[in-house]
């Protein structure tokens, strides 16, 4: 009879010691998805933030090709009348 209370209280010990290693494992987990999903925030914002500065470099640089554009064309057409 006390042989078989020592057996239940072992197989007791490792399964409480092995819900403590899964508890730990499940709760690291939980962290690393945690900061996965700030980290995808972050590089989402920087990602974000370039896209703006891209569109507003891309609407100046398009405003000055056109004016050489415009200044190109009356210089070829002044070098044609003189």
């Amino acid at each position: 009879m006390i042989q078989i209370v020592i057996f239940l209280q072992l197989v007791l010990l490792f399964a409480m010691l092995g819900a403590t290693n899964y508890v730990k494992k499940k709760a690291k987990n939980l962290a690393d998805k945690e900061d996965l999903k700030d980290l995808t925030l972050i590089v989402q914002k920087v990602k974000i933030g370039f896209q703006k500065v891209l569109a507003t470099h891309r609407v100046q640089f398009e405003a000055e090709f056109r004016y050489y554009e415009d200044v190109w064309c009356v210089a070829r057409a002044l070098h044609k009348v003189l």
